[in-house]
């Protein structure tokens, strides 16, 4: 939803509480029909799951799919998954977040540049394999800068021995002012980077897609049922989706790396980006189990998507049982590690191994990560071009993130991308389409929205702010022989001057006290594992992270070493291979240094 930044480790608010039961009502939402919103698989809580995931966002989702397609492609015994959700259907901050797909190419060292760019390629060759229908749009993206310290640290950081000379060719910065205005930008802004690896989508349209898909394969009463296509996947022989890429599980070796490149200009540039590996590719990701299936290939290729095996026939016993509308109100160990009791408002269930999807409510179930992810309420907006704007009959070529507007800090970004625009009214809230989709303003926000886990209201000030846009985006007409943007009165805006809106809302992030996810199994809590704390920048993390901790929570499920399978991730992810970087992997040492603690 935007990035939240790690926040001050001796800054606790407290375990959060668990979702507002009166949510505001995000667009995204709204304007899709889910059928799966309220699903529940049977009337009743079952009493009892090998694994139970708590929550349905994008963490929860792909840990649920890894687990479903992992233990399908292999036959042996049976493997039954509880999926409990507080609210309904991807209602958290997936569904309710800016849409903007765009790994950092200037913040963060190699492994963690890998890991954004084999998510956002993960995302994009399962879009384009299936054909799925959530808006997505590959499209530059565009960094400004309205802080000349945060710009020349972004420069440097470019520059700097961190970032390699294949990342440094996906961005181009951008200072000259005629480029800038080229881009659009105004009000005061000192700089801009640009990069060709990024999109704009629906997040909850393509989770609502994939829980569609799982729901048909895989929910039965007693067994049976649908068949999964291809003998790939866990010790299977076929194809996740062909192409290039070797090997291995879902963090192969694929190739991100594109050959496009952005050329200044008004459209947005010239190139684009199409990088050679898909969701995976050639490495490794588990020496012993993997298989010789692919999760990825060329950029939708030809091979199976679904796994196969004896498990995905007719004699399957691979089964989802996904239960909408059940809050958890905790969890509590068994003693003699005999699994976990998970309590919620309908009952309970005993699973053996249990994943918390919870991000920024995780500490409602586990009170010691309060200091570890802090709830941070982040507000969105779905907003009306202007009346005579070109964008109100085609889309704006790329996407946007603003850095340091009006005093912002470097953790307080806007962001904002372009719903499709409709060649017909589509009536309701949707009209014509073409929203201009904008989130931010955290710095008009009471408190910065920080320790606040509530998304049942919004804030005055900074839905004012968030109207205000083209005090930073220049929104209006182009002259026909190719000048500069032209500025008009102001026509479609209100009496206010600021933009007509459609809706707003809020979403909740999970803010890490050292700003990188929480990933991994749990120091001294056998079968509990996590994957939270995205500090608004989920999309090209939480997809690969929600597989990671699935592939540990079936390894612990067999009784073998989910550790070494971890270790060997973090290895695979040095190399730009797999895993997850070193940095996401929660160990004592972690908690206690986020804590303040000594060693």
């Amino acid at each position: 939803m935007g990035d939240a930044g790690p926040c001050s480790p001796t800054l606790l608010t407290g375990p959060a509480g668990l979702p507002s039961a009166n949510p505001t009502k995000a667009f995204w939402q709204t304007s899709h029909p889910n059928p799966v919103a309220k699903h529940r698989s049977t009337p009743g809580l079952p009493a009892t799951a090998d694994i139970v995931v708590i929550g349905t966002g994008i963490s929860g989702t792909f840990a649920t799919h890894e687990i479903l397609t992992t233990a399908a492609a292999a036959a042996g015994q049976a493997l039954n998954v509880v999926v409990l959700e507080a609210r309904t259907t991807c209602s958290a901050a997936t569904g309710r977040n800016g849409g903007h797909c765009q790994p950092l190419v200037h913040a963060e060292r190699p492994a963690i540049i890998d890991f954004e760019m084999r998510n956002y390629a993960h995302i994009r060759d399962l879009v384009k394999l299936h054909d799925v229908p959530c808006d997505f749009r590959q499209i530059p993206g565009v960094l400004g800068f309205w802080n000349k310290t945060y710009f020349d640290e972004a420069k440097a950081a470019l520059q700097g021995s961190l970032v390699t000379a294949e990342h440094r060719k996906l961005v181009e910065v951008v200072e000259a002012p005629e480029e800038l205005q080229n881009l659009r930008l105004t009000g005061g802004v000192v700089g801009a980077i640009v990069q060709t690896v990024a999109a704009s989508l629906s997040p909850y349209k393509l989770m609502i897609w994939l829980w569609g898909e799982m729901i048909k394969e895989y929910e039965r009463s007693e067994g049976g049922g649908g068949r999964w296509e291809g003998g790939g996947g866990w010790g299977g022989g076929g194809e996740w989706q062909g192409g290039r890429g070797g090997r291995g599980g879902w963090g192969g070796g694929g190739d991100w790396r594109g050959g496009g490149e952005w050329r200044g200009g008004r459209g947005g540039g010239g190139g684009s980006w199409e990088g050679g590996g898909g969701f995976g590719g050639g490495g490794e990701w588990d020496d012993g189990e993997g298989g010789g299936g692919r999760w990825g290939g060329g950029g939708g290729g030809g091979g199976q998507w679904r796994g196969g095996g004896e498990w995905g026939g007719e004699t399957s016993k691979v089964t989802l049982n996904l239960q909408t509308e059940t809050p958890v109100a905790s969890i509590q160990e068994v003693q003699g590690g005999h699994g976990w009791t998970v309590k919620t408002s309908r009952g309970e269930v005993h699973a053996k191994q249990v994943i918390l999807a919870t991000n920024a409510y995780t500490s409602h179930l586990m009170p010691e990560f309060e200091a570890l992810i802090s709830p941070v309420q982040a507000q969105m907006s779905a907003l009306l071009p202007p009346q005579g704007s070109p964008f109100r009959e085609r889309l704006i070529p790329m996407s946007y993130g603003m850095m340091g507007v009006e005093g912002q800090d470097r953790v307080m970004s806007d962001y904002l991308v372009q719903n499709p625009i409709l060649d017909e009214d589509a009536g309701g809230v949707v009209g014509r389409g073409g929203h201009l989709m904008f989130g931010g303003g955290r710095a008009q926000a009471r408190g910065n929205g920080v320790g606040v886990s509530d998304d049942d209201y919004v804030d005055p000030d900074a839905e004012a702010y968030l109207r205000s846009l083209p005090e930073h985006l220049n929104l209006e007409a182009e002259e026909e022989a190719g000048g500069a943007p032209q500025t008009t009165t102001g026509t479609g805006t209100s009496k206010s001057g600021l933009l007509d809106i459609a809706a707003s809302w809020t979403g909740i992030i999970g803010s890490s006290a050292d700003g990188h996810p929480w990933v991994g199994g749990v120091p001294g809590r056998d079968g509990l594992f996590v994957a939270a704390g995205y500090s608004g920048h989920g999309m090209t993390n939480a997809g690969l992270c929600g597989r990671h901790v699935a592939q540990l929570a079936l390894k612990s499920l067999k009784g073998e070493d989910w550790k070494a399978l971890q270790a060997h991730g973090v290895e695979l992810a040095e190399q730009g291979k797999g895993g997850v970087p070193r940095e996401y992997v929660i160990t004592q040492e972690r908690i206690d240094a986020a804590r303040g603690v000594r060693p």
